[in-house]
């Protein structure tokens, strides 16, 4: 999980042990951009997820955009989009919230506060911190 917010540098200052993780359900309806069933007619590939240019945030600025706008259209709150994990899709989501997306708050927690989370991190995935 912190491979998609501190990678490449893999180093977590004691500043950033103070930030915010928060652990959500999705409740409601998802736009999900992980498969090829729903980017191929979309004419998008996994560059939507993983991408870093410039050209592929606007894209995925503008699909945003599109889902907001074409569902309060209609009178209907817009679905959360759910994207690939760039850095550990295997474990982990990203996922885009608009104003009326519905998700349950299982927990909120300190970074510093979540022990296993933070030897895996150093374990596995080669992280160092500055406690």
């Amino acid at each position: 999980m912190l491979r998609e917010t501190f990678d490449p540098e893999r180093h977590l200052t004691a500043a950033q042990l103070d930030r915010w993780v928060v652990e959500l359900t999705l409740t409601g309806s998802v736009l999900d951009l992980r498969t090829d069933d729903t980017l191929d007619p979309l004419g998008l590939d996994d560059q939507v997820s993983t991408g870093r240019s410039p050209a592929v945030w606007a894209t995925a600025q503008a699909l945003g955009d599109l889902v907001w706008h074409g569902y309060a259209a209609r009178g209907r709150p817009a679905p959360a989009i759910v994207y690939r994990s760039r850095t550990t899709p295997q474990h982990n989501a990203n996922v885009t919230l608009f104003a009326h997306s519905v998700a349950e708050v299982l927990s909120v927690r300190r970074l510093r506060d979540l022990p296993g989370l933070l030897e895996a991190a150093v374990t596995a995935d080669g992280f160092t911190l500055d406690l």
